[in-house]
């Protein structure tokens, strides 16, 4: 696991845009309105800091960014 976790490595902004990606693709039914909070920390064993990336965001606003109709009713 540690060893593909690392042929794969992220930064957390990386991992907050894939949720996002994610969100439209699971989420699709829910309405335009629907606000999405994302948040990703990553605890760092050899930085002397730890890394944060988070967004809130409208699903619609997703699906524009993301170039993706809406399939809600």
């Amino acid at each position: 696991m540690t060893y593909e976790a690392h042929a794969d490595a992220k930064f957390v902004e990386d991992c907050v845009r894939a949720l996002a990606e994610g969100t439209v693709d699971e989420f699709g039914h829910l309405p335009d309105d629907a606000v999405i909070h994302m948040k990703q920390s990553n605890d760092e064993s050899i930085h002397q800091h730890n890394a944060h990336a988070e967004r809130e965001v409208t699903l619609e606003r997703l699906r524009t960014e993301l170039g993706v109709e809406s399939t809600a009713d």
